[in-house]
């Protein structure tokens, strides 16, 4: 370079192209197909492909990265890209098969739920004809009637109403992720098309101090995992905790890529 000329205050970065034949086949093709109809980087539906495949192992898998530390199998991803150069289309695309298994659970479970629901129901009246009963029962010779009502409590608190079936959250708050995680049986991903969910995180949304906000979603997100490996089955494997993130969102700065190409940061 010249002496006289000046030091430039950016320079251009070679970026190693996304490995997207690491993926199997079918996941590959379809990041292909979807870059080139959204006419964007590899990068961008690779990262979005990363994020469905976690949502897809929550609760199936550990790592024990040595012995006695062992972490549940997820992946925390954020796609860095300009607006309008396509992310939330991208993302419609690589996330949209979850969406329809979510329909498709939401349907096969919905005459279980609903008889869980009626049966649900019946038994707490049930419940409070005997209670009535029993408090208009002579105190003095009232055990019977006591014993029903006992029963009949029990037996309406044993019937489980299973929750509809939720793979994929958005815009949800902390406070949100633990009721929906215990409900999901500790897994559940968090995939957002706006860079909102940093925000969320970073306490900015509630003006909370961002570690606080953090410590809680692990407090949480560990209650929602004892919860359910207290309900599991001898026969079961109880489901490990697994919250996957994904967030689409604005740079701060310009980045160092051409503009249709995007930066994936895991």
């Amino acid at each position: 370079m010249p002496d006289n000329d000046p030091i430039p205050l950016t320079r251009a970065v070679d970026l190693t192209p996304f490995p997207v034949d690491a993926f199997p086949e079918p996941i590959a093709n379809m990041v292909d197909e979807v870059s080139a109809a959204t006419q964007t980087d590899p990068a961008m539906a690779g990262t979005s492909a990363l994020s469905a495949v976690s949502a897809c192992t929550g609760g199936h898998a550990e790592i024990e990265i040595r012995p006695g530390w062992r972490e549940p199998l997820l992946l925390q991803t954020a796609t860095i890209a300009y607006p309008g150069e396509r992310k939330s289309a991208v993302q419609m695309f690589m996330v949209g098969p979850l969406y329809d298994v979510e329909k498709q659970l939401v349907e096969k479970t919905a005459p279980a739920r609903l008889e869980a629901e009626i049966r649900k129901q019946v038994a707490v009246k049930a419940a409070e004809k005997q209670r009535n009963a029993a408090a208009a029962a002579d105190p003095k010779n009232n055990d019977a009637a006591m014993a029903d009502a006992i029963g009949a409590a029990m037996i309406a608190e044993s019937i489980e109403v299973p929750p509809i079936p939720r793979l994929v959250a958005d815009d949800i708050t902390p406070e949100a992720v633990g009721s929906v995680l215990a409900e999901q049986g500790g897994s559940l991903a968090i995939i957002s098309a706006e860079g909102g969910l940093f925000d969320i995180i970073a306490g900015r949304a509630v003006g909370a101090n961002p570690s606080r906000l953090v410590a809680r979603i692990v407090t949480v997100a560990e209650a929602a995992r004892i919860a359910s490996t207290r309900s599991a089955t001898l026969s079961t494997t109880c489901s490990q905790l697994s919250t996957p993130t994904t967030g689409l969102c604005p740079p701060t700065r310009p980045p160092h890529c051409s503009p249709r190409s995007s930066r994936a940061v895991g």
